[in-house]
């Protein structure tokens, strides 16, 4: 592929973008104006003029940490890698090997030198804001991997026949002095001089394509032995500045939500947007009636011309020769508190709307049961699944599977035991990973609910017949619990666990049935021996 057909791409790309970028400066002006990725506003200036309420504002920061604290905390663990076949994944030589693979990926994303946890943050905002979020994530010259939000203003995506973001097209300027750290000798030519001419802050817009490789040839050790091209382009000198193979798409684009025959998301800002922009204008109008309230307009006759409202000020000639005045206020008789529970009722229904519903819930409602705790999970696993899934499937599961490649390619992959790699050469599929985030958990809650249910519902009649309640296996009802319930796993035994403490358990409930005869096998020992001795001694008992 070369420069002119990367532009010719481009420009498509740029056309299917356009129309959203009207709708990205709307939502952008009235949530979030300190980003100014779509707006045309100098850098350090005022940018939120136009918002006269921030609750939008806070809400978003709700969306983004019920994000992370339900789908991604870094607090603990919230995927775990496996093959999907039980057997091969009670394989101890197997599991040991998986979880710790696991933890090495945990260990490198959550590094303080891989910055994961701050741009995280950021593609969490954009998904929130404009409903599409951008990471990049590339190895690191010092081992593990690094993490870069990217800002959706430079992003251009395009997607394969099963709807999945495969293509990425990236504008971004860099500085003279940054062209020639990155590019070194391949610097364009014009950049150079700029450089050499000791402007090294002059800025040049270049492009990153990265899209999959038509002339891929696995095997092979050049770029075309990758499955991803990446080429790094100057625009203005329409030339290939750099050309780059990758073994994933190093870009990792995801969707909160995707309307049909739409290829980029819609977020909660993007859907509450008629709210915010009535809410924004509502708080307008209150400001505007309380400046009429505290400092009404007043009314005059024709020959007051000046008179001073400052306090403790005097007016002469402000009254007629009745003593009345001659300026009086003018009343509108303005009601805010109407306004006010207008504007109470919107910002409730854009705290949901951006999951604040997700922390509410738990401060409403400090002391309720285990059983409403429950169904308060099941409600808002159900409530979030959809963009839980989205977000697995675009945003974490992409990403794990870069993360493993970078940590293989840097030979930091623990030994594969046999058993494994003999499984997956044999089935051709690659690891599945498993999600135990709280959001994940929440969405789960339905068995948990419906045995609580059960148990409530049977109690009537156990009364009646204790041996009713032999339908359940409570061993496996509480390990569903407890696993619904959000209890680490180092807390719940494991089946071979259980075996070796109910056989210990009945080796020592043997020894002490053996140790209790022992006493009488004794007595009895010692009288045979005096009975057998008597009957030796007396011939008629012979």
């Amino acid at each position: 592929m070369d420069a002119q057909d990367l532009l010719q791409r481009h420009d498509d790309l740029v056309a299917i973008r356009a129309p959203f970028e009207s709708l990205w400066r709307s939502v952008e002006k009235l949530v979030m104006p300190a980003i100014n990725q779509f707006g045309n506003q100098t850098a350090g200036g005022r940018l939120n003029l136009e918002q006269h309420d921030s609750f939008p504002m806070s809400a978003l920061d709700k969306y983004t940490a019920a994000i992370e604290a339900g789908l991604m905390p870094r607090t603990t663990l919230w995927h775990f890698l496996q093959t999907g076949d039980n057997k091969i994944d009670e394989n101890h030589n197997v599991k040991i090997y998986l979880d710790e693979l696991n933890r090495s990926l945990w260990r490198m994303r959550y590094s303080p030198s891989s910055f994961f946890a701050s741009q995280a943050h950021e593609v969490r905002q954009s998904l929130g804001l404009f409903g599409t979020g951008a990471m990049l994530v590339e190895p690191s010259k010092a081992g593990g991997a690094r993490y870069r939000a990217i800002h959706l203003s430079e992003i251009y995506i395009d997607e394969n026949s099963d709807g999945q973001i495969d293509t990425v097209h990236r504008k971004f300027e860099l500085t003279a002095r940054q062209a020639v750290q990155m590019f070194g000798k391949r610097t364009p030519d014009r950049v150079l001089k700029k450089y050499n001419a000791g402007k090294i802050g002059d800025r040049f817009e270049f492009l990153h394509c990265v899209s999959p490789r038509d002339d891929f040839a696995p095997g092979r050790m050049d770029e075309t032995g990758m499955p991803f091209a990446g080429y790094y382009l100057f625009p203005d000198g329409k030339e290939i500045v750099k050309e780059d193979g990758y073994n994933e798409q190093p870009y990792i684009v995801s969707r909160d939500g995707v309307s049909t025959r739409e290829r980029y998301g819609r977020g909660p800002a993007i859907k509450l947007l008629p709210d915010i922009a009535m809410l924004n204008e509502m708080k307008r109008v209150v400001i505007n009636a309380a400046n009429m309230t505290i400092d009404p307009p007043t009314m005059s006759a024709d020959n007051i011309s000046e008179y001073d409202l400052s306090p403790g000020t005097h007016n002469p000639g402000t009254l007629d020769d009745n003593g009345r005045p001659m300026v009086v206020p003018f009343n509108t008789g303005v009601r805010t508190d109407i306004t006010r529970d207008l504007m109470s009722d919107v910002r409730n229904q854009i705290d949901d709307g951006f999951l604040g519903l997700w922390f509410r819930v738990l401060l409403e409602n400090p002391n309720m049961t285990a059983t409403q705790s429950m169904l308060i999970a099941q409600q808002q696993g159900q409530m979030t699944m959809p963009m839980v899934g989205r977000l697995q499937s675009e945003w974490l599961g992409p990403m794990i599977k870069r993360e493993s490649g970078i940590l293989f390619r840097q030979g930091k992959h623990p030994p594969m035991p046999p058993e494994l790699s003999d499984y997956l050469r044999q089935t051709g599929r690659p690891l599945e990973i498993r999600y135990e985030s709280p959001m994940t958990k929440a969405a789960r809650t339905e068995d948990v609910v419906a045995i609580m249910r059960g148990f409530q519902a049977m109690a009537a009649f156990a009364q009646i017949d204790p041996s009713i309640m032999q339908a359940y296996d409570i061993r496996e009802t509480g390990k569903v619990i407890l696993e619904a319930s959000g209890a680490p796993p180092s807390v719940i035994k494991s089946d071979e666990a259980l075996a070796a403490e109910n056989e210990q358990k009945a080796a020592q409930a043997e020894m002490g049935a053996l140790l209790q005869a022992a006493p009488i096998a004794a007595e009895t020992a010692k009288t045979l021996a005096e009975v057998q001795q008597i009957s030796g001694n007396n011939p008629r008992l012979q």
